[in-house]
């Protein structure tokens, strides 16, 4: 079952029905037309979302002025309560579209942004400030740590290189010593056996 919504007085000057007068509306630019940019910031809007809404719901049509699209401040009413069936209370667009339909929507007031306190804002500063120092001590921790693996790596191979040098300089001692070895052998050989003759 879909949430209650409440009805939103229209003024008598002609506001649409379901659409809000301006005092629900952020506080606007005193003008007739919006731009699709100054539209999205408004309401927090992608201009993709914007035109898929323009072909989904027909009470929503930016007005072409040359090459710009523009809106009025109905309209950006009118995507603030499309914006708050589909994201806040999860209508269905075909839900969205027959609540607009029958004017039963109304506007959350948008509550303008606080100017940041500057005391804040420098503690925010702070605390990155501290965060950043800590990331690159870390990096230069990282950084020393990789030069070090690298020396280590050089020097194992620099080991392993040596090793395979002496292991090749042991089997050529071998093998002469065993062909010395034979040649001994076979000379003790002839001597006693031409001794026992």
């Amino acid at each position: 079952m879909a949430p209650e919504i409440q009805n939103h007085e229209t003024e008598e000057t002609g506001g649409k029905p379901g659409v809000p007068t301006s005092d629900a509306l952020p506080d606007l630019p005193s003008r007739g037309y919006f731009l699709l940019k100054e539209v999205c910031e408004i309401t927090d809007t992608q201009p993709y979302v914007l035109r898929f809404w323009e072909s989904e719901f027909p009470q929503l049509a930016g007005k072409k002025r040359g090459r710009q699209v523009t809106y009025t401040q109905d309209d950006v009413g009118l995507i603030l309560q499309i914006k708050q069936l589909l994201h806040k209370e999860e209508y269905t667009l075909a839900d969205a579209r027959e609540r607009l339909e029958q004017g039963e929507v109304a506007v959350e007031t948008v509550e303008e942004a606080a100017a940041p306190d500057p005391e804040s804002l420098k503690e925010e500063l702070d605390s990155l400030r501290e965060r950043l120092a800590d990331i690159r001590g870390r990096y230069e921790g990282a950084t020393r740590e990789i030069a070090h693996l690298k020396g280590k790596l050089a020097a194992t191979d620099d080991y392993r290189r040596r090793y395979e040098q002496a292991s090749e300089e042991i089997r050529d001692l071998r093998e002469g010593l065993s062909g010395r070895l034979q040649a001994i052998q076979q000379a003790f050989r002839k001597l006693t056996g031409s001794r026992s003759s």
